[in-house]
């Protein structure tokens, strides 16, 4: 019986002092693998997608419109909690090269963020940013870059018109077909 007491105490035990993981998101290491990752930093906080209901939390598309010239998409998102956040960057025919930079200022590449302030945001003629391309690979179907850029919130949203996101260490690794 002192067996059975002991075993039931430890169980009891064990049940009581279940660790919970409480880890805090890490931003993804740079790669250039066809990893399929992303994660930035919004307003200084780390946003990484997380899978919530039948979504996986990150897409990507690609499209060859002409010899050397690329329509690209990324959408992230984390609706796994109240508001959520997603960052979309889509780009309108560029020719993607490895080790090419954009200046988002020059057009061509549309961008929104939805912050979990209650804001919509998008890329404005008065923001800045840039995007690189770190692996361009046709033959291993893989795109790798960095982002950073402003975004400032439409008029329409909930917060103040002209308010800016600042989305920095961008990163994203992906697999395209």
């Amino acid at each position: 019986m002192n067996a059975i007491f002991r075993g039931v105490a430890i169980i009891a035990l064990l049940a009581l002092s279940e660790c919970k993981d409480d880890v805090s998101p890490q931003l993804p290491a740079e790669t250039t693998s066809g990893a399929n990752t992303f994660g930035c930093k919004i307003d200084g906080q780390i946003f990484v997608p997380r899978a919530s209901r039948n979504d996986s939390g990150f897409e990507s598309g690609y499209r060859v419109l002409a010899k050397d010239y690329y329509l690209f998409s990324l959408s992230a998102d984390d609706f796994s909690g109240y508001p959520g956040k997603y960052v979309i960057i889509s780009t309108d025919s560029f020719r993607l090269e490895t080790g090419r930079v954009f200046d988002l200022k020059k057009g061509g590449v549309q961008i929104f963020v939805l912050n979990g302030d209650g804001g919509d945001y998008s890329f404005r003629a008065h923001d800045s940013g840039q995007l690189t391309i770190t692996c361009f690979d046709s033959v291993r179907h893989i795109l790798s870059g960095r982002f950073d850029f402003t975004a400032s919130a439409d008029v329409t949203g909930g917060v103040l018109p002209g308010k800016q996101v600042h989305v920095t260490d961008g990163r994203f690794d992906i697999s395209v077909f």
